[in-house]
């Protein structure tokens, strides 16, 4: 894995950015079925919880309000519906800015019942950056037309009053280095692959 992660920087390099970009995301899904298992939730889920959990504090465990929307929105049932509602000064707005997990939800506690912030906390996942990156780089790159150059925001939306800073594969192979230094660390430490006694 090692090996295959350092290729990418080769690949990348020589003009075939687009499936270096597909491959880091595939190899981020990788390592998270390694962390997490096939029985945690999706393929989408565990590529952003890899992120977030592993990856050291960076730009995609941010929360973008109008992803977390377009997220919320293909959930079915009522509560779903109700946090739409509820939050819809946040999730509706055509400008803003992104948060950390822990502001949207101390913000959105002010508003929801907490059996509707559990729900909210449960899929917050949704409107990461960590999520826009695996559905346009993972899933569309691989089932579509191939990756973009970037991933690029609204510049309505700000961090730390900055616009956003475009998602790249060069940022995707920092945080894929940082995931499989920690797969590697707990595996030798544990004599388990992943840390885990079930992955074979």
């Amino acid at each position: 894995m090692e090996s295959k992660t350092a290729f990418l920087l080769a690949l990348a390099g020589n003009r075939h950015r687009d499936e270096a970009t597909i491959l880091c995301s595939c190899y981020i899904e990788w390592l998270g079925l390694g962390l997490y298992g096939a029985n945690d939730n999706s393929s989408h889920f565990r590529y952003v919880r890899a992120i977030v959990e592993h990856g050291g504090e960076g730009l995609l465990s941010y929360i973008h309000p109008k992803m977390l929307r377009d997220g919320l929105s293909k959930l079915t049932g009522k509560t779903a519906r109700a946090i739409i509602e509820k939050l819809s000064h946040m999730l509706t707005k055509p400008y803003g800015r992104v948060y950390s997990d822990e502001e949207f939800i101390t913000i959105a506690m002010k508003t929801l019942t907490n059996p509707e912030a559990d729900y909210l906390k449960k899929h917050l996942w949704k409107g990461t950056l960590a999520a826009v990156a695996y559905s346009i780089f993972r899933n569309s790159g691989v089932h579509a037309f191939g990756a973009p150059d970037s991933i690029s925001f609204d510049n309505t939306y700000t961090l730390d009053g900055r616009p956003i800073p475009n998602i790249t594969f060069d940022m995707l192979h920092i945080y894929l280095t940082r995931i499989l230094t920690y797969a590697k660390e707990v595996s030798l430490r544990t004599g388990l692959w992943f840390g885990r006694e079930d992955i074979f």
